[in-house]
C-alpha cells in the first residue's frame, strides 16, 4: 500500500512561494522612500517593478526544464539561501542602478522555485488531492505579497527602506532549512 504523506510538504512549499511573493512585494511598499532617496521617477520605480518579471520570464522555461532533472527540494533550498541573500545585500545598494540589477538577479529565483515546486508537489501528492494543494500554493502567494507591501511599507516608514531588505533575510533562510529538511519524492 501506498504511504500516506502528510500535509508537511504543502505547506514548506507553501512558505517557499510565500516568501517569494513577500520578497516581490517590499519594493511596493517602500516605493516611496525608495524614490525619494534616489531621487527617481515613478517611470523607474516601474522599472524596478519589472526587471524582476523579465528575468523570470526569460528563465521560467529552462528553469523549469532543469527541475524536471534536478533534486527539487535541494535545487529549491539553494535558491531561497541566494534570494535571501540578494534581498539583504540589496539594502547596501549605493545607486539606483545597483538596486535595479540586485532585484533582477532575484527573477532566477521564483522561475526556479515555482517549477521546482509544482514538481515536487505533484509526486508527492495523488492527483485526489493536489486541487487543494495547488489551491494553498496560490493562497500563500496571495498572503506573502500582501505581508511584503504592509511590512515592507511599515519596515521603511519607520526605519528607513533599507531595514525593509534587511529584515526579510532571515525568515528566508528559515524557510530554506525546512525545504532542505524535505525527502525529495520520487518522480511520478
Amino acid at each position: 500500500a501506498k504511504q500516506r504523506v502528510t500535509n508537511w510538504p504543502m505547506w514548506v512549499l507553501g512558505l517557499v512561494i510565500m516568501i517569494d511573493q513577500f520578497d516581490q512585494s517590499i519594493v511596493r511598499g517602500a516605493a516611496t522612500d525608495i524614490q525619494d532617496h534616489f531621487g527617481v521617477s515613478d517611470s523607474a520605480i516601474g522599472w524596478l517593478l519589472s526587471a524582476f518579471v523579465v528575468v523570470n520570464g526569460l528563465m521560467t522555461v529552462p528553469a523549469g526544464y532543469l527541475a524536471d532533472r534536478w533534486n527539487r527540494t535541494r535545487t529549491i533550498g539553494h535558491t531561497v539561501i541566494a534570494w535571501s541573500v540578494i534581498t539583504m545585500v540589496t539594502a547596501f545598494s549605493g545607486t539606483f542602478t545597483m538596486l535595479l540589477l540586485l532585484r533582477a538577479m532575484l527573477g532566477f529565483g521564483q522561475a526556479i522555485t515555482e517549477p521546482s515546486a509544482a514538481s515536487a508537489l505533484s509526486d508527492y501528492y495523488p492527483t485526489s488531492r493536489r486541487g487543494a494543494v495547488f489551491s494553498n500554493q496560490q493562497v500563500m502567494g496571495l498572503i506573502g505579497a500582501g505581508l511584503g507591501i504592509a511590512i515592507g511599507g511599515a519596515i521603511a516608514d519607520s526605519f528607513g527602506w533599507r531595514w525593509a531588505f534587511v529584515a526579510a533575510g532571515p525568515p528566508g533562510l528559515l524557510i530554506a532549512m525546512l525545504a532542505y529538511a524535505l525527502r525529495e519524492p520520487p518522480r511520478g
